[in-house]
């Protein structure tokens, strides 16, 4: 199923490709992510819902742990210090689901996926040795984050 959804920031993906691939554009929010003022750029929340009358079947067991373990905690992780985290804030450290929880609109803003919004700002382009999420692996951090961090 293909169609737009104008988010009135100028997001609109008409695709339709559906091929699961992240876009690695780091903004398709519709911000190129140099505007000199970074906060503006990861503002836009990705809107995904948990799905109503069902349980969802994502959970950090199943799916976040490893999800930020081989995607995230290279940069973000309590065990790493200056240097080693590659700018990622000491503040913010995705080693447990605790650790995630305290962040997770943040995390849906920079990393989540849902219908048109892709927040693809993490990880980086410039990442090394990363596995970079797909667009489906992006849009289930979206759902487990809106369905309560499901343990």
């Amino acid at each position: 199923m293909s169609f737009s959804l104008c988010l009135g920031l100028g997001a609109c993906d008409s695709s339709g490709d559906g091929d699961g691939e992240a876009s690695g554009s780091n903004g398709s929010s519709g911000d190129d992510g140099e505007s000199g003022d970074e906060g503006e750029a990861h503002d836009v929340p990705t809107g995904a819902i948990c799905p109503p009358g069902e349980e969802t079947t994502i959970t950090y067991t199943n799916f976040a742990a490893d999800f930020f373990k081989f995607k995230c905690v290279t940069c973000h992780s309590a065990d790493l210090s200056g240097d080693e985290r590659f700018d990622a804030p000491e503040s913010h450290d995705y080693d447990t689901r605790a650790d995630v929880m305290e962040h997770g609109q943040d995390i849906d803003k920079w990393a989540g996926a849902y219908m048109s919004q892709v927040n693809d700002f993490m990880p980086p382009d410039d990442a090394e040795d990363i596995d970079f999420p797909t667009r489906r692996e992006r849009e289930d951090l979206a759902q487990w984050i809106a369905c309560g961090y499901p343990e």
